[in-house]
């Protein structure tokens, strides 16, 4: 699997979610998210498809579901950003967007990728790399976010 360094400071599309900031000092899951997306994007030369109101670009797979894409890659690519919260109870649910996501972009004409933090649990890397195939799946450094 590809190995990308997340150094430098990418520009965030909305700055006023890197910067949301809870009571014991984290960031909310919605900021890490977004933060992510934004060094993801930064990574790939792509771009962040989420609107205003935080939501992603969404595709839908009649009779399997709907998933968002986090970044539009420079080829089109399909990527999805996301780490630990995955996994756990939501594996089988996790399992299912990715199934969505690489139907979607297989019908789309695209490569659907997924991108997680250093850290991510193996039970979610080795489901991604089933559903998305090895050359598909990277990892990132977001330690300085």
């Amino acid at each position: 699997m590809p190995m990308l360094d997340g150094g430098g400071e990418p520009k965030p599309e909305n700055p006023d979610a890197v910067g949301d900031i809870v009571a014991d000092g984290t960031m909310s899951a919605a900021a890490l998210g977004a933060a992510r997306e934004d060094i993801v994007a930064a990574l790939t030369n792509g771009t962040v498809t989420r609107n205003e109101h935080g939501q992603g670009m969404l595709v839908k797979v009649d009779n399997i579901g709907t998933t968002d894409v986090d970044v539009r890659g420079p080829n089109g690519e399909y990527i999805a950003v996301g780490g630990n919260a995955k996994g756990g109870k939501k594996l089988a649910q996790f399992g299912n967007k990715m199934n969505v996501l690489k139907l979607a972009a297989d019908r789309d004409g695209v490569v659907a990728q997924y991108y997680f933090p250093l850290g991510t649990s193996p039970d979610v890397v080795n489901l991604a790399i089933k559903k998305l195939g090895d050359e598909n799946v990277f990892f990132f450094d977001d330690a300085g976010r």
